[in-house]
């Protein structure tokens, strides 16, 4: 059976980062809010601190806000750069896996074939649970593992029909 689509995706940091930034960025709410949540108590507590120092021009009460001001930033920076920490090293499992960052895509009408350097993987449209996009990619989770196909590497065939496919196969998945 000959494919629909062939793409041939090359796994750059850069096209990762983007993948993952937009993933941490739709389905990490839940966490993200509670970061930022953590990060105006520390900061009210900060100014709680600095108001009774003033106040009282007691020592202990400056290290104390000094403290939950300290705290308030890096839960303020974990809340917008978080993702960075889990995709570099996600990152760098995917080269030991796969050392080239080469990934071919043949696209059929009821599965997608995955073929790096390491392996050949088929995925099954049914398999599919979300499915979005970002500037440069397209991202296709399976499992809780997404898989991400560039847009400009297409061989065979046309981003925006491949991605007419997707929808028309999966429909409410793709967001």
């Amino acid at each position: 059976m000959d494919s629909l689509f062939e793409n041939k995706t090359i796994y750059t940091k850069k096209l990762f980062m983007e993948t993952q930034r937009e993933a941490y960025r739709r389905y990490h709410k839940t966490y993200r809010i509670f970061l930022l949540t953590l990060s105006v108590i520390f900061m009210i507590s900060a100014l709680i601190s600095f108001g009774i120092y003033f106040a009282d021009k007691d020592v202990k009460f400056v290290i104390v806000a000094g403290g939950a001001f300290v705290l308030s930033t890096i839960f303020l920076i974990l809340h917008f750069q978080g993702f960075r920490f889990r995709a570099n090293s996600s990152f760098t499992t995917s080269r030991a896996l796969c050392p080239t960052g080469e990934h071919n895509y043949s696209v059929f009408s009821d599965n997608i074939v995955l073929v790096t350097a390491q392996s050949t993987q088929t995925i099954l449209l049914d398999q599919i649970s979300k499915i979005f996009e970002t500037k440069n990619a397209c991202c296709i989770m399976v499992r809780k593992t997404f898989f991400f196909v560039a847009k400009d590497g297409f061989t065979k065939g046309t981003y925006y029909d491949f991605r007419d496919l997707l929808k028309q196969s999966c429909g409410k998945k793709f967001q």
